[in-house]
């Protein structure tokens, strides 16, 4: 299926059809990326009734958990069938029809690039914020102390290892350690970025849940930090979950140091040593 884009607007006066771009979709059916426009959402509010602004809001927040509920269920859909039949151009066509008076979704439109962020952001700035500086996006924390702490790892730890069924009979699918080592039993550290898409966190939550079939006794670490609770509400929730993971120990990138004093104090030693 091709890349499109939908637009969602906010009808402000259904008598002269005068409307707000406030939000946009980028799809391709499978990988999905969808935001609106704080800024413009806070214009509009004294202009417009409270039931229709707390609508224009619920339903800004339906847009999101249709793409979560999607990317929940696509690894079962696309690891036999790479069509997704949920989250399509026929479903933005049926949105584009049904107008409430209050919100309007644009007809989809076909471009010839894929799905990425930064593809979203050019669109997002050209059709939607237009007179708004956007500064460049910063890499969450995870990823930022994740960067910083594996390179100082190297003496104790393998980084960023591949394991595959030829070593692991037991996996399913190849999964990559960010620091694996051994002493009296295997060591393993594995960052967890919550303030990613449902889909990469699903995808990883999988390949963590693999560890403890494959290595059963070993130490094992999760690096992680609480998400925004307003703005990730479901990976909040998924956070809550993970630091209870039996078996794991968890750890706060705050406190990152806690696991190059482990492998110090218990001599931890690279894999391939």
């Amino acid at each position: 299926m091709k890349t499109f884009y939908s637009i969602v607007s906010v009808i402000l006066n259904a008598a002269t059809s005068e409307r707000l771009s406030l939000g946009l979709v980028l799809s391709n059916g499978n990988d999905s990326i969808f935001n609106y426009s704080r800024n413009r959402l806070s214009v509009i509010r004294p202009i417009i009734s409270k039931a229709k602004y707390s609508f224009v809001k619920d339903y800004f927040k339906s847009m999101h958990r249709v793409i979560e509920k999607v990317d929940e269920n696509l690894r079962e859909l696309t690891i036999f069938n790479e069509k997704n039949l949920i989250f399509n151009e026929p479903y933005f066509e049926y949105l584009s029809d049904y107008n409430r008076n209050v919100v309007t979704v644009s007809k989809p439109i076909q471009i010839d690039v894929p799905v990425s962020e930064k593809a979203f952001r050019v669109l997002f700035i050209k059709f939607i914020e237009k007179d708004v500086v956007v500064t460049k996006k910063e890499k969450h924390n995870v990823q930022l102390t994740k960067e910083r702490f594996l390179p100082g790892m190297k003496s104790y730890c393998s980084i960023n290892k591949e394991l595959t069924n030829i070593d692991y009979p037991a996996l399913v699918l190849p999964i990559t350690i960010d620091l694996i080592g051994k002493n009296e039993r295997p060591f393993i550290s594995q960052f967890f970025d919550l303030e990613r898409g449902l889909y990469h966190i699903k995808n990883d939550y999988f390949d963590l849940n693999q560890i403890p079939k494959i290595i059963p006794d070993s130490k094992k670490f999760i690096i992680s930090t609480e998400p925004d609770k307003n703005d990730f509400i479901r990976q909040h929730a998924i956070w809550e979950q993970i630091r209870e993971i039996k078996g794991f120990t968890y750890v706060d990138v705050s406190e990152v140091e806690k696991i190059e004093e482990y492998a110090k104090t218990h001599g931890v030693t690279p894999l391939e040593n």
